[in-house]
């Protein structure tokens, strides 16, 4: 059996209030709940800065709250201080196409900023986010590496992107660009 080397992942809130209990039965809840299981079975860890820990206090599962104290036990939660990046702020700002595009991109900047001070891995359900910051990265260079991964699609194949190491894949990137 191979090692896989440990990750640090931002997990949005989103994800922790779809987790499902063990006996869900709404597809989305099962993958959440089977991603954030092996989060925690595979040697990765997961980044918590005040605005994210805030946002699963608020939105969190019964499940994904257990799971967290799980991950506190296992020392697998790293506490990280993501002051605001005025310059990043200010940059998605001037480049939104409009002001729901710039509310968008401020409502969830913590989650970019987090990934920006770890591993640059993102999982949330949010779609709607990733499209908004893919489409920001054509001119906010910063975020172009970053990877953005949907644990609910099962096309983009979460649980086997966790074993094999969580890698930063050109085709998960914000700023991958398909000809």
């Amino acid at each position: 059996m191979t090692l896989t080397a440990s990750r640090f992942l931002v997990v949005d809130a989103s994800v922790a209030g779809q987790a499902g209990s063990e006996g869900a039965r709404d597809p989305r809840s099962v993958h959440c709940h089977n991603f954030l299981l092996q989060i925690l079975q595979i040697c990765h860890c997961i980044v918590m800065s005040e605005a994210i820990r805030k946002e699963w206090n608020k939105h969190a599962s019964p499940r994904a709250r257990k799971w967290l104290t799980q991950m506190h036990g296992a020392k697998k939660v790293e506490k990280v201080e993501t002051p605001e990046d005025a310059v990043l702020r200010r940059r998605l700002i001037e480049i939104a196409a409009s002001s729901n595009a710039t509310d968008a991109a401020v409502k969830d900047v913590h989650l970019v900023e987090a990934a920006l001070a770890s591993d640059g891995l993102i999982v949330s359900m949010d779609d709607e986010a990733r499209s908004l910051f893919r489409e920001l990265s054509r001119q906010a260079k910063q975020i172009r590496h970053l990877v953005w991964i949907n644990p609910a699609v099962e096309e983009e194949t979460p649980i086997a992107w966790l074993k094999a190491g969580a890698p930063t894949e050109e085709h998960r990137k914000l700023g991958f660009r398909s000809h």
